[in-house]
């Protein structure tokens, strides 16, 4: 089974606020898929597009954007999304 990413989820990984995730998604080529009424993107695309995107993406530098962008996001630092995912 596929893992989905909600907006916020999104916001977290790229580092940015919800709104400017939400512009980024919509510039981009990932598709949403509705799952229980909401948009929500396929993780490994996710993953994929950032590293095309941005270049090589070694676990230790996605773990630092994880703890250091999460405000921007509005969650939790002490609650590392990305990092969690990656083990």
């Amino acid at each position: 089974m596929e893992n989905f990413l909600t907006a916020v989820e999104v916001a977290r990984c790229l580092g940015v606020s919800l709104p400017e995730a939400d512009r980024i998604l919509h510039r981009s080529s990932l598709k949403a898929t509705m799952v229980g009424g909401q948009k929500r993107y396929v993780r490994d695309e996710l993953l994929h597009w950032l590293e095309s995107t941005f270049g090589s993406l070694t676990v230790e530098r996605l773990r630092n954007v994880d703890l250091s962008n999460a405000s921007n996001a509005g969650l939790d630092p002490s609650q590392p999304f990305v990092s969690r995912m990656l083990e």
